[in-house]
Order: structure tokens, then sequence, then C-alpha cells
């Protein structure tokens, strides 16, 4: 983690800033062995500034001299990108404890930052805290957001909170990954209410992020808000956001457990047409199963017929010849049944009960008769089968009655 900008980084020349009130403070040998190395710096020669001052430190006496030597080779330093050096001479110098008041919280507040970039979370977190309790203190919203991302790496998630919960409240828009960051806190608290929260906020500045959406329909569900969450998934499909295959069956879903099959029906259908959604076995089921729950008979019978094409199960047979028994087409039923037994299930007793249904209302009877009787080795359907056959002897004595 390197958070810490090079303009942020950038100390304050105290010696070059205000030259009249570190002359009142050094000597003149002292005034001119500091002044002389200032061109370098300037040029950007930070290697020989380097090696400068650190000459210059084993000549000056002061306290107040070398902490203006330790405070500028930290600045040289951090140019160099050599951080902990920085983080070195820094303590160096407020170990003289001869800066101005003013100078030594830039300095602390500058080593919290360093802190942070060399992962030293809980220095960072000690660091910028006391900074930030000082009155003279301007913390702004970097300051609250470096705070909140240390206590993050530590895991302390109720302490992610305040910090971050500032950084984003001094921002009319913040970074979305400043709301994620909150939202990450929350999570991790199971806090799903202001999870939800700031996520509406994230997708209210961020509208058009498909994912921002998609993790407030998580985040909703997650705290068992499902009506909440089908209506922004509903949205962000209608506004084109949320388009993708596991978006539409999402969405179906979210829809079937609102009670609403014929509208995740139609919205499978229209995915499966599109080409959005593969045309396999685990889309058209739950669109068989939207059918079927909306009571759109020909139209699950539709889809079961391509889908036991394409993956012929038990199950599925059994829920295809229960529809076209229930829509009275018995032919189709007996045709479906008898090429399912074809395949020798290990369990036929269930495919001959529904066989003997659809040959009673064929009115073939002795068929009938011997499909009930082939379901009846299975005890489970004994009592189904009883009951049939009481039918089909009514059925036949009528029939002698007529004849």
């Amino acid at each position: 983690m390197k958070p810490i900008t090079q303009s942020i980084l950038w100390l304050c020349l105290i010696f070059a800033g205000s030259s009249q009130a570190a002359q009142a403070r050094l000597t003149e040998a002292e005034y001119r062995q500091l002044n002389a190395v200032f061109p370098l710096m300037e040029q950007g020669q930070w290697a020989e500034a380097r090696k400068q001052w650190l000459s210059v430190e084993k000549q000056v006496r002061s306290d107040y001299a070398k902490a203006l030597v330790f405070h500028n080779l930290a600045q040289v330093s951090l140019q160099l990108e050599q951080y902990p050096a920085a983080i070195g001479y820094l303590k160096q110098a407020r170990g003289l404890d001869a800066l101005p008041p003013e100078q030594m919280l830039n300095l602390q507040h500058t080593l919290g930052q360093l802190y942070c970039t060399e992962a030293q979370w809980k220095n960072c977190i000690r660091e910028i805290s006391q900074w930030m309790q000082q009155p003279e203190a301007k913390a702004r919203a970097e300051d609250y957001l470096l705070l909140a991302q240390a206590n993050a790496q530590l895991e302390r998630w109720r302490e992610v909170l305040p910090p971050i919960r500032a950084a984003i409240s001094q921002r009319k828009v913040a970074p979305a990954s400043w709301y994620l960051l909150q939202i990450g806190a929350h999570v991790q608290l199971k806090q799903w209410a202001g999870a939800v929260r700031q996520q509406q906020q994230l997708v209210q500045h961020y509208a058009d992020k498909p994912e921002y959406w998609r993790q407030l329909v998580s985040l909703q569900v997650r705290q068992g808000a499902e009506k909440q969450a089908l209506a922004t998934q509903r949205l962000g499909y209608q506004r084109g956001l949320l388009n993708e295959a596991r978006d539409y069956r999402l969405l179906a879903q979210l829809l079937l457990n609102q009670q609403l099959p014929y509208v995740a029906g139609e919205i499978l259908d229209k995915g499966v047409r599109k080409g959005v959604l593969r045309a396999n076995a685990k889309n058209l089921d739950l669109l068989a199963n939207a059918w079927i729950r909306a009571r759109e008979d020909q139209r699950a019978i539709n889809v079961l017929n391509r889908l036991q094409a394409q993956a012929p199960r038990q199950s599925r047979a059994v829920r295809l010849a229960q529809l076209h028994l229930k829509t009275g087409q018995w032919h189709s039923a007996e045709t479906l049944l008898l090429k399912a037994l074809q395949q020798k299930p290990a369990k036929p007793a269930e495919l001959q009960l529904l066989l003997g249904i659809a040959r009673v209302n064929m009115k073939q009877f002795e068929q009938a008769r011997s499909a009930f009787v082939n379901a009846s080795r299975e005890d489970r359907y004994a009592r189904s089968v009883a009951g049939w056959m009481r039918y089909l002897e009514q059925l036949e004595a009528a029939s002698e009655r007529q004849g």
C-alpha cells in the first residue's frame, strides 16, 4: 500500500521558507552551511544533496541546526523513495524538540503518512490520531481516509467507520473506493442495514456501474429485504444495466420468490430468444418451472419437450406426462411414458401409474390394468393404484351395461 502522493509528502523547507527567523537562531557559520545545500535540492540533485547534508550534520552544533538538517535529509530521502530512511530522519528531528510548534505538527503528520506507506499500521494510527487531536491540525478528507485504511488493514472494522464517514462527509461525491471501504466495514460487522444504505448512496452517485447495482441486490437479499432486492434488480434490468445471463436468472428467481411466475417466465423466455441465456438444462428447467407455476401448461410442455430431448430424465418425464394428462393430451402422455420406460429406469412404478391413467382416459382398459399391476409392485404407489383399479372396474362395468 502506497497511499501517500508526492504532493502530500513534500516537506516544508523550514529554513528556506523563513530564512530570517532561521538565521536568528543559527550561528553565521551554520546559516552559510545550510544555505549552501539548497541550490542542489532546487536543481533536483538529490544524491549530491544527501551527501552534502550528511556532511553538514557533522559540522553544526545547535539542536535547531541539526533538526533542520534531519528534516531536509528526510525530504531528500522521500524524493529518492527511501521511505524507511525518511522515517528515521524525521524521528531524529522530532527527538531534538528544537523546531517551532507548527513545524513539529507538520512533521508528525508526515511521519504518520510515512508509517502507512511502510505498512506500519499501528504507528500510522498513533501518529495520525495524535496529530488530529491537536487544535492547530487541519485534517483533510485524505487524512481521515488514511486512518480508516490503516484500521482496515488491522481488521479493526469498528474503528474504520468514524474516519471513513468523516472523509466522505467532506466531499460532495467521494471516490467510489471510499464508499466501498465503509460498506466493507459494515459487512464485516454484519451491519446489513448500514451496508445497504451506503451501497444505495454508491449506486446513486455511480448509477452507470452495473456491479454496484448487483452488490446492492446481494446486500438486500442478505438483509432479508427480498422485495427491495427485486425492485432494485428490476430497475437495473429496465435501465439496460443488468443485462447479462446472471442478471436474467436472478431477476427470474426473485420474481418466483415473490409469487410472480408469469413475469419470471416472460423474462427468461426473452433471455433465451435473445441469446443472452443459453438454452441449456439449467435455464430451460427454470423456465419450465416458471410456466408450470404460472399455469401456462402448454408453454411448460413446449419447454419440457425441448429439455427432455436434450437431457432425458425420469423426473422430467414425470412432470411432462403430468402436464399432458392435465391438458387431456392422452396419446402424447402415452408416447412419452413408453419411451421413458424403454430406458429401463430403476424405479418405473410412477411411470407405470401415469401410463395406466393415460390409458384409462383412452379407454384402453386392459392395457391400463397391466400398467397398474406393474405400478403396484412398489408399495408407495399401492394406495393410488387401488383407487384407479376401482375406478377402472367401474368404467368396465358401465361399458358392459351399455354394450
